[in-house]
């Protein structure tokens, strides 16, 4: 990957270039890093790259030294950014796009700012780092820089310390500790001494769900929970066979393609299996063909059978799950009955997030065997009878309450 810094002050960045975990990237390959001067393009003898700003006011950068400078640098592939307090806030969710680019161009500001025409005919985006004024772009260039290559492979030396880190999931990270395992009175937590992984991934996840929701309880909104939820997360899909069975009259490529979606969908939740109820065992025994058959043809398919399961009923759904991980689901009923409660969806996220038990969404289940809460179907209709309409409902409802993994922020002309 490839990051331009066009900036006046170059001594500035460079120095960053060679120090640290980017000054090795740079080293190894995995990154290529390069600074230009925009005075190199400023007419002589003064070469000058600002002027008095139309109007009133205090130095602005010229369009043209700019120009040329983005033109000299500029690849095929290039995405040029303009730091800028009036630009899209940099968040994790926009790192990971950045890191899918090959090329990133990124132009510092300075004094009162940039010539508008040379971002409306530049700038694929304009990116801010926080509100709050600092002198140039040049430090938000950096920092641009250090997330996005955190994202390159073989940038950071594990990739398990990249997933685990701040933001990463949208939640903040847990406390960290080394040697020795008392510090002037203060003890390393117990548990982190005695061996037990999963005692440590437990303690982990809990300190993080603490230290967001006590610190940061703005970012749970749009946190990616699944992996914070330490007993899974479920999709039931209720009385399945209106929907599925001989008496709909669907074609079976029909049945193939609610299969696909449900299962993609249910995924990027971060859900663990989609049960559906199937009262007739024949239909049940028609869907696992299905899967069966899917999974030999295609081989992206092969582990659809795994992740669906049928059962004739919510009983059977119930104790299944409670078997697999020895604990009741709280259950969350998604309907098109009069019966849903009043709850705003980030209260619903904290009391998801303090329960040490599975989350069981239900799609179309009688309101009254639920026990844990019952919401309004987002779409605001009784879409029982299509299933399409019904797959958005519950990818509306899922990604509100337990988001979907690996959101990407397009990259393009903001003008």
């Amino acid at each position: 990957m490839r990051f331009s810094v066009v900036t006046a002050f170059p001594d500035f960045v460079e120095a960053y270039f060679k120090t640290s975990v980017i000054g090795k990237a740079v080293q190894k390959g995995l990154i290529e890093c390069d600074v230009v001067n925009p005075r190199m393009f400023a007419e002589p003898p003064h070469n000058q790259i600002d002027d008095y700003a139309y109007g009133g006011g205090g130095m602005v950068l010229k369009a043209e030294p700019l120009a040329r400078a983005v033109d000299f640098v500029k690849s095929p592939a290039a995405k040029v950014i303009c730091l800028s307090p009036q630009g899209r806030l940099l968040n994790q969710a926009l790192v990971e796009s950045l890191a899918t680019e090959q090329h990133l161009i990124l132009v510092c500001g300075h004094y009162e700012g940039v010539d508008e025409r040379f971002i409306q005919a530049y700038a694929d985006m304009e990116v801010s780092v926080g509100d709050y004024v600092l002198t140039g772009g040049e430090l938000p260039a950096l920092i641009v820089v250090d997330a996005v290559s955190r994202r390159v492979e073989g940038v950071v030396g594990k990739s398990s310390a990249v997933e685990d880190d701040s933001f990463a999931k949208g939640m903040l990270d847990h406390p960290h500790y080394t040697r020795p395992s008392v510090w002037r009175g203060l003890k390393v937590p117990e548990v982190l001494l005695n061996g037990d992984h999963g005692a440590v991934a437990s303690w982990r996840r809990r300190e993080s769900i603490a230290r967001t929701l006590s610190r940061r309880p703005d970012i749970v909104g749009n946190a990616f929970l699944a992996p914070y939820i330490e007993k899974g997360v479920y999709l039931i899909w209720g009385d399945a066979s209106r929907v599925l069975g001989d008496e709909a009259g669907l074609p079976e490529e029909v049945v193939i393609k609610f299969l696909k979606n449900i299962i993609s969908v249910s995924e990027r939740a971060g859900c663990r299996k989609v049960i559906l109820l199937l009262k007739e065992a024949a239909i049940r025994q028609k869907i696992r063909i299905l899967l069966s058959r899917l999974a030999k043809l295609e081989a992206e398919c092969d582990e659809y059978a795994e992740m669906i399961k049928v059962v004739p009923n919510m009983d059977r759904a119930v104790s299944w799950i409670k078997e697999k991980e020895k604990s009741s689901p709280y259950m969350v009923a998604i309907t098109s009955e009069n019966k849903a409660n009043r709850i705003h969806w980030d209260e619903l996220k904290m009391r998801i997030l303090g329960f040490c038990r599975p989350v069981a969404f239900c799609y179309q289940c009688k309101a009254e065997d639920m026990v844990g809460v019952c919401l309004r179907n987002p779409l605001g209709v009784n879409d029982s009878g299509d299933i399409f309409s019904g797959i958005i409902s519950v990818a509306v409802t899922l990604e509100r309450i337990i988001g979907l993994e690996k959101k990407e922020v397009p990259i393009g002309r903001d003008r």
